[in-house]
């Protein structure tokens, strides 16, 4: 009998968390992470984000994304409750101002019943685009697909990028390898960390008319 794809429930894109209030929470589970790319307003460069996708009691996902929030949720994974506060607006070292946040979550505080529904062979999601190792030893398990990639010969991470380098032109796509890069070769683990990196290892600015000569001299590092 064929499947009724009517049945389905029309899927919701989902909106962003509004910023109206100093003290506004936003509070449920971390249902996904998402490296994107957030489109610049008032004519400022596009550039690639983490996007924080948080499902409240109702079901509801909003999205989020702040540079403030990249250092507070670096080590909450998918699952885990958290609790979003909005504190207004800060001003960095630098004099630039920004939406801070307070966070608060807990490994231990997660929700079991969306992790079992969600999350397969008993890991958690790794949100960061770091490696994820399956847990199950069974031994009279069939390999995995993930298995035999795990297996085949490494490749040098920087082939592909140097493959790219021709294509790199828009100043989303250079500031998205220099971040790649940063994370590679400084140990960089936040797209604001990698900025705040490649700007120590270069001795230059972070901005469009430098990102050429920045991905040169991580290249040569």
């Amino acid at each position: 009998m064929p499947f009724d794809f009517n049945s389905l429930p029309e899927v919701d894109s989902g909106r962003f968390w509004k910023l109206t209030n100093v003290g506004d929470s936003l509070n449920g589970t971390l249902v996904a992470v998402k490296w994107v790319l957030n489109k610049g307003m008032a004519g400022a460069p596009d550039r690639m984000v983490y996007r924080y996708y948080v499902q409240q009691d109702s079901g509801e996902v909003l999205m989020c994304n702040a540079t403030a929030l990249d250092r507070k949720l670096e080590f909450t994974e998918v699952g885990q409750y958290v609790s979003i506060v909005f504190n207004g607006k800060a001003r960095s070292k630098t004099g630039i101002m920004y939406n801070d946040f307070k966070v608060k979550s807990a490994p231990g505080a997660v929700n079991e019943e969306w992790l079992k529904k969600n999350v397969d062979r008993k890991t958690q999601l790794d949100a960061r685009l770091r490696s994820v190792k399956d847990e199950d030893d069974d031994e009279e398990s069939m390999p995995t697909e993930e298995a035999f990639k795990d297996n085949a010969p490494k490749k040098d991470p920087l082939a592909e990028f140097n493959a790219d380098l021709d294509k790199t032109s828009s100043p989303a796509e250079k500031q998205r390898r220099i971040i790649d890069l940063a994370i590679l070769k400084l140990g960089a683990k936040t797209p604001a960390e990698a900025q705040v990196k490649a700007v120590m290892q270069t001795g230059m600015p972070f901005t469009d008319e430098y990102f050429d000569r920045i991905i040169t001299a991580l290249e040569a590092k």
